[in-house]
């Protein structure tokens, strides 16, 4: 696995190498950058690993909306985020600093983390391929000196992920409503 602080590239994506396992990885081109798995069947736990960094991210409050984010070594939260829910935006807090984390299309699975209130870090764009989750990046290449970024690329991985879970989890429960209703 390479370090990020050696990335050179902007365009990043997260495959999902097999279809029956929540494990992803990042890539650029033939270099793996960073990896995540989701640690049980059904869980919100997930722990991503890049060569200088491992954190444990999970959702917690009543209703799962809050994404917290902790060093493999600690149970002190270094990250934090509500979901955004209607909104569609949420700040994200990292010990002093603080990141805005938002929708960048309508129609589609796309967010983005910036720089509270200034420049864009990055887009990522969640979608399949050939029944796989997959999901693309495309970083500002004067981003690469920032120090959060190797936790900003995994978290944002993560939290597009249950962003997607939950709209499934509502579009089920109208589709089930709806059938009920009718039957």
């Amino acid at each position: 696995m390479q370090s990020i602080s050696k990335l050179t590239q902007t365009e990043l994506i997260w495959n999902q190498p097999k279809f029956s396992k929540e494990y992803f990885v990042l890539d650029a081109g033939d270099e793996m950058y960073a990896e995540i798995w989701w640690t049980k069947w059904l869980s919100d736990e997930a722990i991503a690993r890049t060569a200088d960094s491992q954190w444990t991210f999970d959702r917690q409050g009543c209703w799962r909306d809050r994404i917290v984010a902790y060093h493999e070594s600690s149970q002190t939260p270094i990250a934090q985020l509500v979901l955004p829910g209607l909104k569609e935006s949420g700040l994200l807090l990292t010990g002093d600093r603080t990141y805005d984390w938002y929708r960048t299309r309508v129609l589609g699975e796309a967010w983005a983390f910036a720089l509270a209130g200034g420049e864009q870090i990055f887009e990522i764009e969640l979608g399949m391929h050939w029944f796989k989750r997959r999901a693309w990046i495309d970083l500002d290449p004067a981003q690469f000196t920032n120090s959060d970024l190797e936790l900003l690329l995994c978290l944002g991985f993560y939290i597009a992920v249950c962003m997607d879970q939950d709209s499934a989890a509502v579009a089920a429960a109208v589709a089930g409503g709806t059938v009920a209703a009718i039957g």
